[in-house]
């Protein structure tokens, strides 16, 4: 668990990129988090196909989208410049995802996209006529991306209520979109309900303090671990 979420770093190394505008420098600061946000949830994806946990329709529309994600973020040269390759990305922060390495390989070469295309159009016909109310690939990735956003959020102290309310709450409603068809009871769902509340109760402007940030960031992990283990 600590493996995945050890980004002592990223500030520091964020630091280092020269630009020219605050917000210039906070963007780049986020879009890293989205990139290590998209390789974690990656790679717990193909942990989830690899159990038979998903379709492979669903699985290769989740994948296409966090490929997109994570071009988009690319896309910017200060990004570019401080991600400079998945290894030493992954090195830097402590990163262990080889799944995510070789699915973003095969994904980034054109003839394998346009091979994946092609074969998740078939399948969506081939499935016309049964179509799923829920797409577990989906919802997995973005429980994953919902926890990382909000963990990396508290690490990088972006913990005013206007920043953590929303990411909580969006974190909470898609814990529920996942669950909603099984009979699972998630026992850390309760902890995080109360920070809900808490985090309600305060001024848009006020933050968390380091206790709380410490006691928020427990429950998100343990709550995260929970989740994982339901796969």
């Amino acid at each position: 668990m600590n493996d995945y979420y050890d980004l002592s770093l990223l500030t520091e190394k964020v630091s280092q990129v020269h630009v020219d505008k605050n917000d210039e420098d906070t963007s780049v600061n986020e879009d890293l988090s989205v990139v290590y946000g998209i390789i974690v949830a990656l790679e717990h994806l193909e942990k989830v196909f690899a159990k038979d946990g998903v379709s492979y329709v669903d699985y290769e529309e989740a994948c296409r989208l966090l490929l997109q994600q994570w071009r988009s973020c690319l896309r910017d040269e200060h990004v570019a410049s401080v991600y400079e390759s998945f290894d030493s990305f992954c090195s830097r922060y402590k990163l262990h995802c080889p799944r995510a390495k070789t699915k973003l390989e095969e994904l980034t070469n054109t003839t394998s996209r346009l091979t994946v295309e092609t074969s998740v159009e078939d399948e969506r016909r081939n499935a016309s006529q049964s179509p799923q109310t829920n797409s577990t690939a989906k919802a997995v990735a973005q429980v994953v991306q919902n926890f990382i956003t909000i963990m990396d959020a508290i690490r990088l102290n972006l913990v005013a209520k206007k920043q953590m309310h929303p990411l909580l709450a969006e974190l909470m409603c898609s814990l529920d979109d996942l669950f909603e068809d099984t009979n699972e009871t998630l026992k850390g769902r309760a902890a995080l309900v109360q920070w809900l509340i808490k985090l309600n109760k305060l001024e848009d402007d006020a933050q968390l303090d380091a206790d709380d940030r410490q006691l928020f960031l427990r429950d998100l992990e343990a709550m995260y671990t929970e989740t994982y283990n339901k796969f």
